[in-house]
């Protein structure tokens, strides 16, 4: 993965929710790392696609930006998040 750091807006909840949305739609949600922007049409997997927002390569699909931000140690959020919880669980929580 390149060098961006997840940008502060996109939140567990927010990915949780696009990867939901992506599960039981036809829609394809991704996210600029760099700006925040959500994206749409993008590959589950995608990676360093262009932001329509802030033209830079920082798009990675909802999916991508779980696995690498959220259940991957080289996440910047706490281990006991909302979606480590759904890996060890299956269930997810959004009381947290």
């Amino acid at each position: 993965m390149a060098s961006y750091k997840l940008h502060h807006s996109i939140t567990e909840r927010r990915v949780l929710a696009a990867v939901e949305r992506h599960n039981t739609s036809l829609d394809n949600p991704g996210f600029c790392l760099a700006c925040g922007a959500e994206a749409h049409g993008v590959e589950p997997d995608a990676r360093r696609y262009v932001c329509e927002s802030c033209g830079m390569r920082a798009v990675y699909g909802a999916e991508e930006v779980m696995s690498l931000h959220f259940y991957w140690p080289s996440g910047t959020l706490a281990p006991e998040g909302i979606l480590r919880k759904y890996v060890r669980t299956g269930k997810f929580d959004m009381s947290s």
